[in-house]
């Protein structure tokens, strides 16, 4: 690599990538050198968040070469990560934490120590004007404030590359004015920023260098004034008064190129000489005794640039109206720092545990500040409890058994079900949020994500079995069970629980939607809870039911816990319950953290 390659801490070469039929990338060439800002213009559909995703490591081009921060975006992926802040077109933050929380979390994910992940997030909201709203839920901030805690979460570890895809997106004219001076700090601090935007202001503004994108490929590139000379010189516009002869005033000018608009009464003639040819022109039309109602000089601007390179505009004007009318305000000057991640001293062991135990705290959390869900996990199981109990009992023959301890077995295993469904929902609706995509570009232990959802929801299993055991007894039941059976119920629940959780997480990585994993775990768990011997025994069944249930996973389960608690045959059960899941765990993971790494959800705007 030769001395100016060296300086360029972004550098692509001839990326290409396609969707299906439809290719977004073309042979892209970029480059940035550090400390400066190339911002990416383009029209939606162009390749510039495809570009940001294959440069944060969370897409894989077709072909070509990308390298950041010196690294090759394929085969270097970690320190890719370690070396990168992401910041997509929404903030991809956890709204169920506080300010703190989030910041302190993303520290931890980058490998920051407590003591610097504590003192580089108490820097960073005084930085960002967030100290008020630090200990606040994010669900409770504005749009504008969950941008900057966004862009904050980004530069926990001081990156020398930060990315930011459309960072304005939806922001009210003040508070794009406020991230526009963060940016600048940021650069002014040596920070190098490749900025995808659809507001030519923004780019105007921030940006050292342009490169226009149109069809998958760069068709243009340069400064601002550059792309601005490229539509060719200045124009004056007269307006010519009612009453005034209007073709006079355009013979006053023979021998000129004109563009007369007689209808609007205006004149339009180019210019190399500004106000030189300005004075000229008022003298020609006074000559002429033509008298003028307005007249306007016309330097071009970046929104002629694009028009002329792409053929349409790139914003409307009356969004370009209200930012020109927005006060301007400045934030407090930031500190710039240097990259603060943690050098690679611990084993990738260590680094899987701690990863991990940083999101089950995490999802701990929810389950505590959302108390109602593990209410509706529970409530379900404990209607069935009382409707079978109380209506069907007295018509169902068990065999000897009362029907209340031949049922609770089965609960409790219909409740584990449902209640493990949960992971499918709680990664849906992180991948919605943009949470997957910010955690997969992080230097942090793929699966650990997942890791924690399904803790969380063994957690929630654990309790919500304590509420319906308690539920049980008030409504007579009674086990005969020891101590040492009592463990088997409750390592059989958990090894079924861990178990269903992980196939719940792939189901929540493959549905389109929360809505859509709703009705997946769904049509997935109640086939089989139903289907079982949990509520009755599958000696009264229909044959070809009989056969299903009988040798379905879920009722290995309900008679091998049905047996240890009240006493009732167990023949091979619990062999068969432990292998399936045991065997479906060690089929799962893998396919979920594999699942993880691929699976994110893409913007309209490619």
């Amino acid at each position: 690599m030769n001395q100016q390659e060296s300086n360029l801490f972004i550098r692509t070469q001839g990326l290409t990538k396609s969707y299906k039929d439809v290719q977004v990338l073309k042979g892209l060439d970029l480059s940035v050198p550090k400390g400066t800002v190339l911002a990416l213009l383009g029209p939606n559909g162009a390749g510039k968040t495809t570009t940001i995703r294959i440069l944060s490591t969370l897409l894989k081009a077709d072909s070509g070469e990308a390298f950041v921060n010196g690294y090759n975006v394929v085969t270097q992926g970690d320190q890719v990560r370690s070396s990168i802040g992401l910041t997509g077109q929404y903030a991809a933050i956890d709204e169920y934490l506080t300010g703190v929380e989030n910041l302190q979390m993303m520290g931890r994910l980058y490998r920051l120590s407590g003591v610097e992940s504590n003192r580089r997030t108490k820097q960073l909201l005084e930085q960002f004007d967030l100290v008020d709203a630090g200990s606040r839920p994010v669900k409770t901030y504005s749009g504008g404030m969950r941008r900057r805690l966004d862009l904050a979460a980004s530069l926990i570890a001081s990156p020398p590359v930060v990315f930011l895809d459309e960072p304005t997106t939806g922001l009210d004219p003040r508070s794009r004015l406020t991230m526009w001076n963060i940016i600048e700090k940021l650069v002014k601090g040596g920070t190098t920023i490749l900025l995808t935007t659809q507001y030519l202001e923004e780019a105007d503004r921030l940006a050292d260098r342009i490169a226009v994108l149109d069809d998958g490929k760069v068709i243009a590139e340069g400064t601002s004034n550059e792309l601005k000379q490229r539509v060719g010189s200045d124009r004056l516009e007269f307006t010519v008064v009612q009453g005034s002869d209007f073709d006079a005033a355009a013979r006053a000018f023979d021998g000129r190129e004109l563009q007369i608009d007689p209808e609007a009464r205006t004149i339009q003639m180019s210019t190399s000489n500004g106000i030189h040819d300005l004075k000229a022109a008022l003298d020609t039309m006074d000559r002429s005794g033509t008298k003028i109602d307005n007249v306007s000089l016309h330097r071009p601007t970046l929104d002629d640039a694009f028009l002329a390179l792409t053929g349409h505009q790139a914003t409307k004007k009356e969004e370009r109206e209200e930012r020109a009318k927005a006060p301007q305000t400045a934030p407090e000057q930031l500190t710039p720092t240097t990259p603060l991640i943690a050098p690679g001293q611990n084993s990738g062991f260590v680094w899987a545990v701690r990863d991990s135990g940083v999101l089950i705290v995490r999802s701990l959390k929810h389950i505590i500040k959302n108390l109602d869900q593990l209410l509706s996990v529970a409530i379900s199981p404990l209607m069935f409890l009382l409707l079978f109990r109380y209506v069907f009992g007295g018509a169902i023959d068990t065999g000897g058994t009362s029907y209340v301890n031949f049922l609770v077995a089965g609960i409790l295993v219909q409740m584990a079900a449902f209640g493990a469904s949960t992971t499918a929902i709680s990664v849906a609706a992180d991948l919605k949020r943009g949470i997957v995509d910010r955690f997969r570009s992080l230097p942090m232990f793929s699966p650990a994500l997942l890791i924690g959802h399904v803790t969380a929801d063994l957690a929630r299993n654990i309790i919500s079995s304590i509420i319906m055991l308690a539920a049980g007894f008030l409504v007579g039941f009674r086990p005969n069970a020891d101590f040492g059976e009592w463990l088997l119920v409750l390592g059989l629940l958990l090894v079924f629980t861990f178990s269903i959780s992980w196939l719940s997480a792939i189901m929540g990585l493959f549905a389109k939607s929360v809505e859509a994993v709703q009705w997946l775990t769904f049509l997935f768990i109640f086939p089989l809870t139903f289907a079982s011997s949990a509520f009755v025994p599958t000696d009264g069944m229909p044959g070809w039911l009989r056969v299903f249930a009988e040798n379905q996973p879920v009722t290995h389960v309900i008679e091998a816990m049905r047996s240890w608690l009240v006493g009732t045959p167990i023949g091979d059960h619990a062999w068969y319950a432990f292998g399936w899941f045991i065997g479906l765990t060690i089929i799962a993971i893998p396919i979920a953290a594999l699942l993880f790494r691929k699976r994110s959800v893409v913007s309209s705007g490619v």
